[in-house]
């Protein structure tokens, strides 16, 4: 038996978050319906006649005078109207706040990286440079860096496991 089964045994089970998946299948499902609506309400509205309405229910009239809104829009005009209603909550409710976000994330991750990058070549920079006075500044600090190096206690190397 070997000692790698042993220990991956012992150790604990890795847990996964399942409602980032449910909250994009859910948004996945509410895009595919909102399509459907409003390619039914295209279809109801824009039969082989023309802008006709669903099965005859009326025509498309709306007049605007002095007093107002007024005229028909039949039933597929109140679905096209629900349907434009729908697309547009949802790209406001879902869609927008997951490109700020995306964006948001990336722009971070972008400073992040710039920082670290900007972290890492200063702390080179001094680091060559106190090597370079410590050195300067005397000699011998080299020959106990030299000896140090030579000297300091070495790992024993790992013998295989062969069988």
């Amino acid at each position: 038996m070997s000692t790698t089964a042993t220990f991956d045994s012992l150790r604990p089970p890795v847990a996964r978050r399942r409602w980032p998946w449910l909250l994009l299948g859910a948004a996945v499902l509410g895009l595919v319906l909102l399509l459907a609506l409003a390619s039914g309400a295209w279809q109801a509205t824009h039969g082989p006649d023309g802008i006709t309405g669903l099965a005859g229910a009326g025509d498309w009239r709306i007049g605007i005078d002095e007093q107002g809104w007024h005229g028909d829009v039949g039933i597929g005009g109140l679905l096209g109207i629900i349907v434009v209603v729908l697309v547009a909550l949802f790209v406001l409710l879902v869609v927008l706040p997951l490109v700020l976000l995306g964006t948001g994330l990336a722009v971070g991750l972008a400073l992040l990286l710039a920082a670290l990058a900007v972290a890492t070549a200063l702390l080179l920079t001094l680091g060559s440079v106190v090597l370079v006075l410590l050195v300067a500044s005397s000699p011998l600090w080299l020959i106990g860096l030299v000896l140090w190096w030579a000297l300091k206690p070495r790992k024993p190397a790992v013998a295989s496991a062969s069988s």
